[in-house]
């Protein structure tokens, strides 16, 4: 064989193998466990997890680095539910990711807006993301085709069907509960406001925001996966 055949040869393993989302066949659908289990049998359950909750798969590279950024206070019991449910999720997927809670320990009434802001802030010292989720802790995926992650082009509205709302849309240009946002797309519109206290209204403006920079906001389909 050549030099130059060599060469090529050596390029092309040089190339990373990407990771492809883990799925169970034809059946998406997630068997949710509403159990609440311990701090100490999440810890055992979730060993295989890195210092810090951080995952990242062996024997491929993942095309993802996502943060998932969930605000919080006093709500331990959904806290359990949601790590116990979602970890498992995320780990199929195959995604570089970690789940960064954020709470807010004042006494102040609850600011969403904030708290979203300090966990981006906060989770770009940690490490070189890509990609941020923003996922209320009271919130499970039921469908293993909701990849989470970032299109490069539309932020992306990751729950826009909720059995609360009996699996529809609860109205349109609704943006909260989950979304995910490159880095960029975050930077261009400074964030989350900062104005809004208690539940709501951080996320249409948010919407809002994107719009007037051009963005669309988009809904995950199969030609995403």
């Amino acid at each position: 064989m050549s030099a130059e055949c060599n060469e090529i040869m050596f390029f092309l393993k040089g190339q990373p193998q990407w990771c492809s989302p883990v799925f169970n066949g034809s059946n998406t659908v997630i068997n949710v466990s509403m159990d609440v289990i311990s701090e100490e049998q999440l810890a055992k359950k979730l060993n295989y997890l890195r210092p810090g909750g951080h995952y990242n798969p062996s024997g491929c590279t993942s095309k993802y680095r996502v943060a998932i950024v969930v605000p919080y206070r006093d709500r331990e019991s959904h806290l359990h539910v949601l790590l116990n449910n979602f970890h498992p999720f995320l780990t199929n997927q195959q995604l570089d990711y970690s789940i960064i809670v954020v709470e807010q320990a004042a006494n102040q009434t609850f600011n969403r807006g904030k708290l979203l802001n300090v966990g981006f802030i906060e989770s770009m010292r940690l490490y070189d993301w890509h990609c941020f989720v923003f996922h209320d802790v009271d919130l499970l995926p039921e469908d293993t085709r909701n990849l989470h992650s970032c299109p490069e082009t539309n932020p992306r509205h990751m729950a826009v069907a909720v059995d609360k709302f009996k699996y529809k849309l609860f109205y349109d240009g609704m943006f909260g509960t989950s979304c995910s946002l490159t880095v960029r797309q975050f930077l261009n519109v400074n964030g989350f406001s900062n104005r809004f206290w208690g539940w709501g209204g951080e996320d249409d403006d948010m919407y809002s925001s994107l719009n007037v920079v051009k963005c669309r906001n988009a809904c995950c389909n199969d030609n995403e996966l």
